[in-house]
């Protein structure tokens, strides 16, 4: 995942890395792993294995008000790099929170015409396998409440 203020590259921040870096980068992540997967040589987050939770969540990041998140993701892929769709989830969502992750929102909720209560339209920060069954690259403009230095970021299988 990388975190960019599209104002000053300088502040990009990369939540991923090399292979030994990847788990590091996240405060929790229950039900995933990190290994080279999905077709990819380089280590990707996988959610696998038991049914049970499986997300990952961010440690605190200074989110301003040009922040975006971009990552690429891959659904329904299995965990042997291939392209099983057995134990595809339902919806993966990219959700945030500014209270220490006592409370959970979308990244960005549904907003399409004729709601004119929208600075731009676009879809919800939910991703299913039958809009990514490959790799897209995913692009989430954050929303002013996250304007905030201890914002974190989840990465959840609902």
């Amino acid at each position: 995942m990388v975190l960019a203020n599209e104002t000053l590259p300088s502040t990009l921040q990369h939540m991923a890395g090399d292979v030994d870096s990847l788990p590091n980068v996240w405060f929790l992540h229950e039900g995933a792993s990190f290994q080279p997967a999905c077709d990819r040589n380089t280590s990707v987050m996988l959610f696998s294995g038991p049914t049970g939770p499986r997300y990952a969540e961010t440690w605190d990041v200074h989110a301003s008000g040009a922040t975006v998140v971009q990552f690429d993701i891959k659904m329904g892929c299995g965990g042997g790099g291939g392209s099983s769709m057995s134990n595809t989830p339902s919806v993966v969502e990219l959700q945030y929170s500014i209270d220490n992750g006592k409370t959970w929102q979308l990244v960005q909720e549904m907003c399409a015409p004729p709601d004119v209560e929208c600075d731009t339209y676009h879809l919800p920060s939910t991703y299913s396998a039958s809009i990514h069954p490959s790799w897209t690259r995913v692009t989430a403009t954050l929303p002013k409440l996250t304007a905030y230095d201890m914002t974190q970021f989840v990465i959840a299988e609902q």
